[in-house]
């Protein structure tokens, strides 16, 4: 299944041409060979032989498996989202409503490709508008809207394949648009099996968050907490870490993190529980046992080490767990109760090590004696289930933490003991406990063990009793731009083999194609601002290390073809793409927006230099703004000091002030100048123009007198002006 050419013109409630969004219309082909063209006023569709100015670009191009890609390149507020996302709305209409689509209120022409066959479709209002049959003329293209062609068996077979065809949307921005986009246009299926658009900008993802928070859960925080375990899971899945080592053998810039550090934080209960006395005061009354075994006792050893992290991460746990009663009114004097709970807690237990049955104790004592009786008497069902759930997750959590592997796994995960650390412990300065996992060394001990990685089961308990409340940071070690590429590729992972509570994803390799699951052939990716946060050498490789990975993580059995569309601002970027696949967003004299898909300007295998010149990227030059305007300060000065010199009035010019002028603009401009022909033109000017002033003040040594004279009068107090 290929998209080959969308054509589409915009129109006021009345009826009435208008813009849309500074759009009055635009036409855009898709295809490496085909180049369309559609005339409104004819309605005719075609192949214009002199509309071919560059060649063909071959099969393979791309990748073995991706058809074509396509650049939407213009500047700011060009329209490269707007154009991006109302084509986006009209795939997944077409999908959700053939043969009756709902958004009907513009013309629209579009043409696929299936099975080697062109196929186009249109609105009804261009069918009221002009005889259907000139939409084929000049071009072997099977129009479905048109009456002798009327084939539901064909339009079947289309509708077939545009549910077998998955879109991906991935952005690195978060705007309004993307809200309005989300809410207005797109309407959801739960069932990822059934789902054509698979959306992954951060607006639709922090959207997925809200569906699954509960009442006073942080959405931001339950985002960035969701997105961390995509990213593990992704990094320490040891197919995934071999695609990345061979992304990277390829030298591409893909980061492959070598170890984890987390940090564990502190967490205290809420305000309102400690009403008297600091954190270390309540832990003492609440948890004695475990506070005594690895608090008050001397020695460091890695076992003592690691009994203080699992302290602080069971401590964690259980002001979570608090924090998540977030509707409950707390009241009384609670340093007291927790001083009771401790003391008629649990006893005994080994030596130097943390009590888990101390803190489930603990946990269990304050559901049963507050939070079950106030649920019971003031609120609903749902929310007395909330608060279960979060303490059985924080009861499943200490279990799993005080188990003996993971005492055997911290005391390998042990750093050693930093000097400042200690030197910063001992000036009473807060240092976060951590540990630090050997990813590679721990997925094999795992893979041998045949058991999951244990830091896996780990986090997954941690974001069962966190809710929005974090107490880890997790430092893979990588720059914001190796972050952000990972998190793409890992985006890109999950919607082929999702993971989590998302169910199946695209992938149904083995299944019959029915009416319950659609079975995946075709993926087409949508990436808006494609560059973003990118140096510009990895701008230059993007789209080398993209085709390569995603014929990687989509292989033949989950999709047998692939296409891209992405929008960027990046010259870099834009010299992997042939002339013929760029859609330029131009202004025309009017305002009014239009899309130039001719490929009349070479890119392809074009240097930056070259590209830079092109007047559509750079208005004024190739260099910054500020430099360009002090280099022209600098000019005009010197042209208004020439003009006035070779003027008959010369003899009114104030050579001395000039002279000053000069010497302003050479040391505070000109000097600092990168080496090149601009800094030496200039300083040729500046020389010439000085000798000039002096030449025609009789000389240096009058010059000299002239300016000493002056600087008699200045110190004189005398008004020179």
């Amino acid at each position: 299944m290929r998209l080959l050419y969308f054509y589409a013109k915009f129109y006021d409630m009345q009826g009435h041409p208008a813009l849309y969004r500074g759009f009055p219309s635009w036409s855009i082909n898709f295809s490496p060979q085909h180049y369309f063209r559609f005339l409104p006023e004819t309605g005719q569709l075609s192949e214009p032989e002199s509309d071919r100015i560059f060649p063909q670009v071959p099969d393979g191009f791309w990748g073995e498996r991706i058809y074509n890609a396509t650049a939407f390149v213009s500047g700011n507020g060009g329209g490269k989202s707007t154009i991006m996302q109302y084509l986006l709305r009209l795939l997944v209409d077409l999908v959700q409503n053939l043969p009756s689509p709902t958004q009907a209120a513009e013309d629209w022409v579009i043409v696929f490709e299936v099975d080697g066959e062109i196929i186009a479709l249109q609105n009804q209002s261009i069918l009221a508008k002009a005889p259907c049959q000139l939409l084929h003329a000049r071009c072997g293209v099977t129009c479905l809207c048109c009456g002798n062609t009327k084939n539901n068996a064909k339009l079947n077979h289309l509708h077939r394949h545009l549910r077998q065809t998955k879109l991906l949307y991935l952005t690195n921005v978060l705007s309004k648009a993307d809200a309005v986009f989300q809410d207005e246009w797109l309407i959801r299926e739960p069932d990822r099996a059934k789902r054509v658009l698979f959306d992954a900008s951060p607006y639709a993802l922090m959207r997925q968050e809200e569906k699954e928070c509960e009442a006073g859960d942080d959405i931001l925080q339950k985002f960035f907490l969701r997105e961390q375990e995509r990213m593990l899971r992704f990094l320490t899945s040891p197919g995934h870490r071999s695609l990345l080592m061979q992304l990277r053998k390829m030298d591409y810039p893909v980061s492959v993190p070598q170890q984890l550090t987390v940090y564990v934080q502190e967490l205290a209960f809420p305000e309102e529980v400690l009403s008297r006395g600091e954190p270390e005061l309540w832990e003492q009354a609440a948890f004695p046992l475990s506070w005594q075994n690895v608090s008050a006792t001397g020695g460091d050893t890695p076992a003592l080490r690691v009994e203080k992290i699992i302290f602080k991460l069971c401590h964690g746990a259980v002001a979570a767990c608090w924090r998540n009663f977030d509707s409950i009114d707390v009241s009384g004097d609670w340093f007291d109760t927790l001083k009771h709970l401790g003391k008629a807690g649990v006893s005994g237990g080994a030596e130097h090590q943390v009590s888990g049955e101390e803190f489930l104790y603990f946990i269990d004592m304050v559901y049963e004696l507050y939070v079950r009786e106030y649920f019971a008497e003031k609120k609903p069902e749902s929310a007395f289930q909330t608060a279960k759930r979060y303490v059985e997750a924080c009861q499943d959590f200490i279990r799993f933490l005080c188990s003996q592997r993971s005492r055997e796994r911290l005391v390998k995960y042990l750093p050693p003991m930093d000097p400042t650390d200690r030197q910063m412990r001992q000036l009473g300065i807060q240092v976060p406990a951590k540990f630090i996992i050997p990813l590679d060394v721990a997925l094999a001990e795992e893979d041998s063990e045949d058991r999951s990685v244990w830091f896996v089961d780990f986090y997954q308990h941690y974001l069962n009793v966190c809710g929005s409340t974090p107490f880890l940071t997790l430092d893979w070690g990588m720059s914001s731009g190796e972050e952000n590429l990972l998190k793409m590729f890992t985006n890109l992972q999950e919607v082929s083999h999702p993971v989590g509570q998302h169910g199946s994803g695209i992938c149904n390799a083995g299944k019959q194609a029915n009416d319950n699951i659609c079975s995946c052939t075709t993926v087409w990716l949508f990436l808006d601002e494609a560059d973003l946060t990118y140096h510009p050498e990895w701008q230059r490789q993007f789209m080398a290390v993209l085709t390569a990975f995603l014929q990687a993580v989509y292989p033949p059995e989950i999709c047998r073809e692939m296409q891209i569309f992405l929008s960027t601002h990046s010259p870099l970027m834009l010299g992997d793409f042939p002339g013929r696949c760029v859609a330029y967003l131009r202004y025309k004299e009017d305002g009014t927006r239009y899309v130039d898909d001719t490929g009349r300007v070479n890119t392809f295998g074009e240097n930056l230099f070259t590209l830079l010149h092109d007047s559509f990227y750079l208005k004024k030059g190739e260099i910054g703004e500020l430099a360009r305007r002090k280099i022209q300060d600098v000019i005009d000065f010197l042209a208004k000091v020439q003009k006035e010199l070779d003027d008959s009035k010369a003899e009114g010019v104030d050579k001395e002030n000039v002279c000053d002028w000069l010497d302003k603009y050479r040391n505070e401009v000109v000097e600092l100048l990168a080496d090149g022909p601009i800094k030496t033109k200039l300083c040729l000017d500046i020389k010439r123009l000085e000798d000039q002033i002096i030449r025609s003040s009789g000389g240096r040594d009058a010059l000299i007198q002239a300016l000493e004279a002056k600087l008699d009068r200045l110190k004189r107090g005398e008004d020179l002006t």
